[in-house]
């Protein structure tokens, strides 16, 4: 019967044909016989290739399996001590989609102390107008030293003008 078949450890994951009655012996190791077909790369006039590939390394695709290599010993049964089971139950399969709606537990009225509270801000937005550098670095640390961070600003300097800088400014309140 020729079987759709692919080799284990194939790193380019060829598929081939094989017929489960063309088997071939070397040095004691069982081999089927194998056509991969054309190579799309030559065309239509390119040769078929085959090739040998060990029967233990052989996966059948399609459902059908090859029958038993003849002259091949099957595996002697060895006598077994019966053992008593206990059969545990299966888990169930897990269930594809989304996951059921647990609805959510109320909080409780205590009070954590444990858990970080950011600090509250107060921002303030200014327009600063300086002549030179040391000018406008004096009004920054003016507002430093008030307790205002610079925290973004936008600059519009004109080409022979004094300097313009909208400047937001923050600190914690309290």
């Amino acid at each position: 019967m020729i079987i759709k078949g692919i080799a284990k450890g194939d790193k380019d994951l060829r598929h081939f044909t094989f017929d489960d009655n063309d088997v071939v012996v070397r040095g004691g190791v069982y081999y089927y016989n194998v056509n991969y077909g054309k190579n799309p790369l030559e065309g239509e006039y390119g040769d078929e290739e085959s090739g040998y590939v060990e029967c233990s390394k052989v996966i059948p695709l399609g459902g059908k399996k090859p029958k038993p290599i003849p002259g091949k010993s099957e595996a002697v049964e060895t006598p077994v001590q019966k053992v008593q089971t206990v059969q545990t139950p299966e888990p169930e399969p897990k269930k594809r989609g989304r996951k059921p709606k647990v609805e959510k537990e109320e909080p409780s009225s205590e009070v954590r102390t444990d858990v970080y509270v950011p600090s509250r801000y107060e921002y303030t937005v200014t327009e600063i107008k300086a002549s030179n550098i040391t000018e406008l670095q004096n009004q920054l640390n003016e507002n430093g030293l008030n307790g205002w961070e610079l925290c973004g600003f936008d600059t519009n300097k004109t080409l022979f003008g004094s300097i313009h800088i909208v400047a937001i400014f923050k600190r914690k309140r309290g």
